[in-house]
């Protein structure tokens, strides 16, 4: 009642009403929580000179008890947002994290690899996805007994591509993702006088930042089952052998993260160790 009073003495001064925005509800699964949540959507269609408005995924906020009946007994409207593609999350926050901006103190190597990387960023992700479909079309049609754990597996894996390719906080965090580790490798590595005496330099750093970024945040239970395999090799020290730069732990570390995406670059033991995760 008091806070009836108040909204309305703010409309009548404003001429305005105030919306109260209630997000995430569908992520709550702990029974008391829920019982707050009933609290919540019975005491807000009370309030008056507002609106309160309910983000959500519909479908799995309804339980037991919060059906759908229950809930459209409180809700007056219901809008649904259409899936947004991949190319059009890149496309919109692109600019964001890779703007001219971002270009001004990088190396020549990062400008220009990264620049084509970027450019490259949509067709790289869709190919990646359409490969995954395509071998599982494949591997239907072989109708091998031996082959079905495999396409279970590839099944899985585009279900899971498709869902989190269309997903707007995933998206920015591969962006992101890729955006801080350039400035890393830019940092530690290439703004080194040094680094064009280093055979390692001609490796393709950025490609492969990239080609991990998109593991690491699309396919994070292969991501992580890679790590522990890097976790038992250490031929990766010998990378950094006689070469002496400004922050050798911040390299190595990135050389354990970027050093494996399969594009035989490095040792034949490290490449040993992705085959072994990949078969």
């Amino acid at each position: 009642e008091t806070m009836n009073e108040e909204l309305k003495m703010f409309y009548e001064l404003t001429q305005k009403r105030i919306y109260f925005i209630v997000d995430d509800m569908d992520r709550i699964i702990n029974e008391k929580e829920r019982e707050f949540l009933f609290q919540i959507l019975r005491e807000s269609i009370e309030l008056e000179y507002s609106v309160t408005l309910f983000i959500v995924d519909y479908d799995k906020l309804i339980s037991e008890q919060m059906s759908r009946e229950f809930l459209e007994k409180y809700i007056n409207f219901q809008f649904e947002l259409c899936d947004v593609t991949f190319k059009e999350i890149i496309s919109e926050y692109g600019q964001q994290f890779f703007g001219e901006a971002f270009w001004e103190d990088k190396s020549e190597y990062i400008k220009k690899e990264g620049k084509k990387a970027v450019q490259d960023i949509i067709e790289n992700g869709i190919e990646i996805y359409d490969n995954v479909q395509n071998k599982t079309k494949e591997m239907e049609k072989e109708e091998k007994e031996d082959r079905k754990k495999y396409l279970d597996v590839l099944k899985k894996t585009g279900h899971r591509l498709q869902r989190r390719m269309k997903n707007p906080r995933k998206v920015k965090r591969y962006l992101s993702d890729i955006r801080t580790n350039l400035e890393v490798l830019d940092d530690v590595w290439f703004q080194n006088a040094e680094h064009e005496k280093n055979e390692y330099s001609n490796g393709p750093w950025v490609k492969t930042i990239f080609e991990v970024a998109f593991l690491k945040i699309f396919l994070n239970e292969e991501y992580e089952k890679l790590i522990e395999l890097i976790k038992d090799n250490n031929e990766i020290e010998r990378i950094f052998e006689n070469y002496s730069l400004r922050h050798p732990e911040a390299l190595r570390n990135i050389s354990f993260t970027y050093g494996y995406s399969g594009l035989n670059t490095f040792t034949s033991t490290d490449n040993k160790y992705y085959q072994e995760f990949s078969e």
